[in-house]
């Protein structure tokens, strides 16, 4: 089975954007923005992707997200 990862840390660290600023921009915790940047959550706001992908002007869905196999259906 494959999982949707999701590069939010890697997009922080490229556009120089703490956890903490985006929180605030996103109007959401900054424990949420945590969850989103480790892949700990399972269900994310369509409104909240795309308030990211505006902030930081992503045009491509790939710059955001991947397609990976899930670890426990390799085993």
């Amino acid at each position: 089975m494959r999982k949707i990862k999701i590069k939010l840390q890697k997009v922080l660290t490229e556009k120089k954007t703490s956890q903490n600023k985006l929180a605030d921009i996103l109007e959401v915790s900054p424990s949420t923005v945590n969850e989103l940047c480790k892949g700990e959550i399972k269900r994310v706001n369509i409104e909240t992707l795309a308030k990211v992908a505006d902030h930081f002007k992503i045009d491509d869905i790939r710059e955001l997200f991947e397609i990976v196999k899930d670890e426990e259906s390799v085993k």
